[in-house]
């Protein structure tokens, strides 16, 4: 994440200046490797790493999620901000990089299928304690509450 973040400027969308979209990561993956000799070996050197990096970035659907999931809601959204893979490189959480159906499976194991909101509400509240599976349904219940709100309501939608 770090190195999108770096690179940010080279998959800026020019139609929508200081964004990335999916549309400008997939044009800078699409792009031929160009030889790395010669008089450009530089430019074509750095211009084949973010050609890389995209192609990387575009092969994992988790990453590209996250990426391009509103921190709030976790709803898609078609343009991410340099704001937003900051504070996805600072996240140290877990549950980051997981898509929503895997989150559904982890509350399937850990609170059955119909959970109530108010268990949610009790472990997102809780500290962490270092006990790995306690942390571990705290860390999700947080990841659900405050960063997937989107998947939350279609979880309790009567």
């Amino acid at each position: 994440m770090r190195l999108v973040r770096d690179n940010f400027t080279a998959f800026e969308d020019p139609r929508y200046p200081g964004n990335i979209s999916v549309g400008s990561m997939k044009a800078k993956g699409n792009r031929p490797l160009l030889p790395e000799y010669g008089p450009n070996k530089e430019e074509n050197k750095k211009r084949n790493q973010e050609t890389l990096l995209a192609r990387q970035v575009l092969k994992d659907p988790n990453l590209m999620n996250a990426i391009f999931r509103n921190p709030v809601t976790g709803a898609r959204e078609r343009l991410a901000s340099p704001q937003r893979l900051d504070m996805l490189a600072n996240r140290e959480d877990y549950f980051t990089y997981h898509s929503d159906k895997q989150l559904r499976q982890e509350v399937r194991e850990h609170w059955g299928r119909n959970p109530r909101i108010e268990v949610l509400q009790w472990w997102a509240n809780r500290p962490l304690t270092g006990d790995s599976e306690q942390d571990h349904r705290t860390q999700l219940a947080k990841e659900l509450l405050f960063h997937r709100s989107d998947l939350v309501q279609k979880l309790f939608r009567k």
